[in-house]
């Protein structure tokens, strides 16, 4: 895992490319005159264009249909606005501020696909692990659907792998990314302008999640809330810590995925076909301390590589300055 990481921070280890003493921070800013804009199209996309489109597919459902076929229309319905969202996502892009999905992402000088990769694998590799233990403690709290729905399940697959982390993109892009170059451009060095984008992201993360099933039927709404708003907090910290979105687009989409393919609830509003179903009341004090620990795991396995990575570039140093020393 170490190896893996290693090669996704070695570039910011071996130094910045420094252009002046702002880093070429004008590339990465967009103007309050194209943000409003670009956040007014991005909108009328998801809320107007998909909206009518999600109610469009709505009149195919008929009583009695195909279990798949239900599914399909479930599946459009809920992902058709995202659909539309990254498409105002990308005229934005393209013709209002010109700028490159990469530098909209990262302010590395390309994205870092094997973090946000490595991020990924680690939220699922963590929310196995807690299901397993709830399973456990609690196996009477848990359905198992192991031995059933696998055509569904199979043909259902390719189509989540792509829309799913689609959809968590969109709202990683509009949510936490727009703020941050809109207000700073790249992304801030300063602990103060940290704690204030951190603080922004986490109401942020917060709003749109207010209409979803499961704060309607648990117990503990305040835990539900908190759970979005540590989602949001954590998610921009590692962004200002990384210098990029990756570890929060792979974390954001393991955990979307991890919930319609592996473990899901009744009240979840992602549709799926998942491995097993958690019937126990949704209780999202455990999911913070789940996210807390997902996130430590993740900042303790980069520290790591970035002290490994520190030491081969001083150990290859010190030997050039050795042959340098010789000749």
């Amino acid at each position: 895992m170490d190896d893996v990481i290693l090669g996704a921070v070695s570039r910011e280890v071996m130094g910045k490319l420094m252009v002046g003493d702002s880093e070429k921070r004008d590339t990465y800013r967009i103007s309050w005159i194209d943000g409003p804009a670009m956040i007014l199209l991005t909108l009328l996309c998801w809320l107007w264009l998909g909206g009518t489109g999600s109610r469009f597919i709505l009149r195919f459902h008929q009583a009695g249909q195909p279990q798949f076929v239900r599914f399909l229309l479930d599946v459009a319905v809920a992902f058709i606005p995202f659909l539309c969202m990254g498409l105002g996502l990308w005229a934005s892009l393209k013709f209002i501020v010109r700028m490159p999905l990469r530098m909209f992402t990262t302010d590395s000088e390309r994205f870092r696909w094997r973090l946000a990769f490595c991020s990924l694998g680690i939220t699922f590799i963590c929310g196995f692990c807690f299901e397993l233990i709830g399973y456990l403690v609690n196996p009477e709290g848990y359905m198992l659907k192991f031995t059933v729905n696998w055509g569904a399940r199979l043909l259902s697959l390719p189509l989540l792998l792509v829309l799913i982390p689609m959809q968590t993109s969109c709202e990683e892009l509009l949510f936490r990314c727009l703020p941050v170059r809109m207000v700073f451009g790249r992304l801030p060095s300063s602990w103060g302008d940290r704690i204030i984008l951190c603080l922004l992201s986490s109401i942020l993360f917060v709003l749109p999640h207010l209409a979803n099933p499961e704060l309607l039927a648990t117990t503990t709404p305040f835990a539900v809330l908190t759970y979005y708003a540590l989602f949001g907090l954590l998610a921009m910290a590692s962004a200002v810590l990384t210098g990029g979105f990756e570890v929060a687009l792979g974390v954001h989409a393991a955990n979307n995925l991890f919930a319609s393919l592996v473990c899901g609830y009744p009240e979840s509003p992602l549709p799926g076909i998942p491995l097993m179903t958690n019937l126990n009341t949704v209780n999202s004090w455990v999911g913070c301390l789940q996210l807390l620990l997902t996130f430590a795991l993740i900042g303790g396995i980069l520290h790591a590589a970035r002290r490994k990575s520190n030491r081969l570039v001083l150990g290859d140093r010190a030997l050039r300055n050795q042959e340098t020393d010789k000749a």
